[in-house]
Formats: structure tokens, C-alpha cells, sequence
């Protein structure tokens, strides 16, 4: 399990640190796909990780760690079993939900669910069982994938780790509670039956659940709770890293939760939108602040590094498009090239294998787009007009703005015209027309710009990490 915070391998220091390693790694398949996901999880967090297939000196023990995986899952479950599998990384990103997967599905064939320890330690299975619920509730919530973890037969606490353990908060436990409050909403909201409640009475479920919400965010000590200020002199410790995803983590649902509700919401509950608009807006500019406190390295899970950044900038950009008028349009502006600046050191950081930098566009476009109506040449947004001939006081259109920056033409985003200064009330709600995210002049092949709206991103890294189709043996080249 990729989390620096629990020692799940207590039981088998003696095998490691022992002259009898090697050969009990030979003996034992899962011990030895422990073994070797500790060194590879400790090397990338050493700077030994790399975005690319075969580099890198983690890479190797991974390798070596994965061509286990088929062993693990075939032969008779064990604690070991769930120990060995690691998952929320880089590596081996195609399969990250099925990683996931089999750990839940192992802890709960043993039953440690239900207390049943079977002469193991206690406090061991007990944390094997909590990471691995945090690790699938929280990945089947942002997926929107059903969880296989049913939380009434879950019987044991979750444990007290003093590694997890900052300034009298326990972090383990804060994302443990927060892991059963996301489960309780994703079985709750964002089922199919949920479909078959009432509007009236699902908007109450969700006013719920956020007060749930923050009431847990309220749980957390002032210089950890989220939206406090990170302390940039402790940037890169394990405190900083901590609390990064405590931020994402909450925001994440504060915006999945506004966005389900403006989808369900009356036109005439003007009071009420605007609220979860405001929250949604909130949420969106807070965690494309944050991106500058992100560490872009292997071992950042590809949620934080890619998923919920990518969802606020296109939040934030819809905004400004449907909303020019706004006071804070200049400082969303400003906070979009503040994301695109991020991606751009992502892009580096990957070597240029995903062009992240062409969301520098977004923010461009958003600017000359706003400047078009500051200086009076439009009155109406987004309104179908003919193609401009010569007529300067023709009205900039968004989608003509936009061929100038990827020479393509694009169908009107609305059937009605909007007047200028209005505010779009279904601003934040994922269209079926996206065509003004497209920047078809500059993405890679078949990377579909519009379907990162979704907030799992990992088929897109598909094509540019590890090619799967030649069996594990082509991998990575001999280090």
C-alpha cells in the first residue's frame, strides 16, 4: 500500500533485515512482492522514481513486485497477500482500480472486517484493514465505481498509529471518517436508485451530507483544517504532504456535491444556486492555489497530481466564459494561468509526453475574450452572428476567439443568446455541447480534451507509460 504513514511490515522485519531475505523471497511469492514494493515505494520517494516506463530505480523492484500480482491473487489469501499489493502511484496506473480492488476483496475474504485476526496481531490487521478502506472508498468515490467494502459489516476501530499523529490530530483516523462519510453519500447520492428520490428530497440528502461535511472539516485542529494556510518553509515534510490531501480530499467532495446539486436544482431557487455556486467557485479557485504546493514526483497520487487540478481549471474557466461580468473575473483569470503554469512544470516534468502546456490556451483565450467586451465591441456573449468581414464592430464570438488560437471552427455553445453581464445558471453543470474545451490542433492523438472533466484520468496516461500488450517481461529494458 503506497502510504508513508502506516508500517504495515512489522511482522516480517526479521525475513528483511535477515540473511535468510533472499531466500524467503524465493520461497514465499508474496513475501517477496512485499519486499520488493517497499524498496521500489521507498526509492520513489528517495527522488529514484521516474514518469517514464524503464527508468528510474524504482522501476526495477516494481517490476519485480507486479509479476507476483498473478500469484497473489490466485493462491489462498493471507495477510501478506494485502500487504503486498501497492496502489495510488505512477507505476502501473492502467491497473491502479484493480489493485485497489483485490486489497479490499483480499481483507475482506479474511475477515478482518469482522475481527477475525486468526493469531495475527491485531493492531496489524486492524491497519491493513483501515488503509485499505480509505484507499478503496476514497478511489470508488472520485471514479464514481462501486465499492465492494460494505460498511455494516465492518466491526473493528479503526487503530490509534502515533506516526499519523500531528499536533494532537490523528490524520489516520480524520481520513478514515472521512472515507465512511464518502461512502455513505456515493451509496446515498450518486447511485442509480438515487435517481428514483424525489428532486425535493435529494437536494435534503445533500444539504445533509455537507453539513456532515463540515462538520467533520470543523473536527480538525485550526493550522490543519482545511482552507487554513499551508506553511511554505515546511514544504516536501510529511506534515505538508498530509495536509495537501486533507485539502484535496475535502474540496474534492465539496465539489462533486455542488455539482450534483445545480444538476437537480429549480430555475427558481435563484437564492439556493447561487449559493452552491459560490461554494463550487470557492472550491475550485482554493485547490488551483494549492497546485503550487504540490510535490510533481512519481510517488504524488495521479488524483492529486492531475485529476482534481485538471477538474478546477475547467470549473473555473466555464465560470468566466458564462460570467464576465463577475467582480473576481480578473483574479479567475489570473488564477488560470496560475494552473496552467502548474501544468506546464508537469509537462517537464513528464519529459513532454502529455502536453499539459496547451491549457496555457484556456487562460488565453479567457483573457482576449473578456478584453473583447471591456472594450465594447460585444453586447451579447455567445451570440450566433455572421462571420466578421472586415467590420470591426462586429461581436467577438467565444468560439471565434478560440479559432484564432487552434485554427478550428466550432458549433454555437447555446441556442439562445445571453445578454452581457448575465449569470448562466447552469454554469457549473457538465454540458453535453464541450466543443470550447477542444484544442484539436495541439493534443497528442485520441487524448480527448473534453473527458477530463471526469475526475479519473489514468486511461489517458494509458498510451504514455506502460505498454501492457507484450506480457510484463516488456515492461521495462534490464537496469
Amino acid at each position: 500500500m503506497n502510504n508513508p504513514l502506516t508500517k504495515q511490515f512489522q511482522a516480517h522485519d526479521q525475513y528483511a533485515l535477515g540473511k535468510r531475505c533472499i531466500a524467503f523471497c524465493q520461497e514465499s511469492a508474496p513475501f517477496s512482492a512485499l519486499y520488493h514494493a517497499v524498496l521500489a515505494l521507498s526509492c520513489q520517494r528517495r527522488a529514484g522514481g521516474c514518469f517514464q516506463p524503464g527508468r528510474g530505480t524504482a522501476w526495477k523492484p516494481f517490476k519485480i513486485a507486479f509479476c507476483h500480482y498473478p500469484k497473489i491473487i490466485s493462491s489462498k489469501e493471507t495477510l501478506v497477500h494485502a500487504q503486498a499489493i501497492f496502489a495510488r502511484n505512477t507505476s502501473f496506473v492502467q491497473i491502479d482500480k484493480s489493485l485497489t480492488t483485490q486489497a479490499a476483496r483480499i481483507v475482506q475474504v479474511l475477515g478482518l472486517n469482522r475481527a477475525m485476526y486468526e493469531g495475527e496481531n491485531m493492531d496489524l490487521c486492524q491497519r491493513v484493514f483501515w488503509v485499505a478502506y480509505e484507499l478503496e472508498k476514497t478511489q470508488s468515490f472520485i471514479c464514481d465505481r462501486d465499492s465492494i467494502l460494505v460498511d455494516s459489516n465492518i466491526s473493528i476501530p479503526a487503530p490509534q498509529i502515533p506516526e499519523a499523529v500531528f499536533d494532537g490530530f490523528d490524520y489516520f483516523r480524520g481520513l478514515c471518517c472521512l472515507s465512511r462519510l464518502l461512502s455513505n453519500a456515493q451509496s446515498s447520492l450518486f447511485a442509480i436508485s438515487a435517481t428514483l428520490v424525489p428532486e425535493n428530497t435529494l437536494v435534503t440528502s445533500i444539504d445533509a451530507f455537507e453539513v456532515d461535511l463540515e462538520r467533520w472539516k470543523d473536527s480538525i485542529i485550526d493550522h490543519f483544517r482545511p482552507g487554513s494556510n499551508l506553511q511554505a518553509n515546511v514544504m516536501g515534510s510529511l506534515f505538508m504532504e498530509s495536509k495537501l490531501k486533507i485539502n484535496f480530499h475535502y474540496y474534492s467532495a465539496v465539489i462533486a456535491l455542488a455539482r450534483l446539486k445545480l444538476s437537480i436544482l429549480t430555475e427558481d431557487l435563484i437564492q439556493k444556486r447561487q449559493e452552491t455556486e459560490k461554494r463550487l467557485l470557492l472550491a475550485s479557485r482554493v485547490i488551483i492555489d494549492l497546485t503550487r504546493y504540490i510535490d510533481v514526483k512519481t510517488s504524488t497520487p495521479i488524483w492529486i497530481l492531475l485529476s482534481v487540478p485538471l477538474s478546477a481549471i475547467f470549473i473555473l474557466f466555464d465560470f468566466v466564459i458564462h460570467n464576465p461580468s463577475h467582480t473576481e473575473t480578473k483574479s479567475n483569470i489570473a488564477l488560470l494561468g496560475v494552473g496552467a503554469g502548474y501544468f506546464c512544470g508537469v509537462e517537464f516534468s513528464w519529459d513532454g509526453r502529455l502536453q499539459f502546456s496547451l491549457l496555457s490556451d484556456l487562460a488565453q483565450i479567457a483573457r482576449d475574450y473578456i478584453q473583447g467586451l471591456d472594450d465594447g465591441t460585444a453586447a451579447r456573449i455567445m451570440q450566433p452572428s455572421q462571420p466578421c468581414d472586415g467590420d470591426t464592430r462586429a461581436q467577438p464570438r467565444l468560439q471565434d476567439v478560440i479559432c484564432r488560437q487552434a485554427n478550428v471552427s466550432y458549433p454555437s455553445m447555446r441556442d439562445q443568446p445571453q445578454e452581457y453581464g448575465a449569470i448562466n445558471e447552469n454554469s457549473y453543470i457538465s454540458s453535453e455541447n464541450t466543443s470550447i474545451f477542444l484544442t484539436e490542433s495541439g493534443f497528442p492523438d485520441a487524448f480527448d480534451l473534453t473527458n477530463l472533466f471526469a475526475d479519473d484520468v489514468s486511461s489517458y496516461i494509458d498510451s504514455f507509460t506502460t505498454d501492457f500488450s507484450h506480457g510484463t517481461d516488456s515492461i521495462f529494458p534490464d537496469l
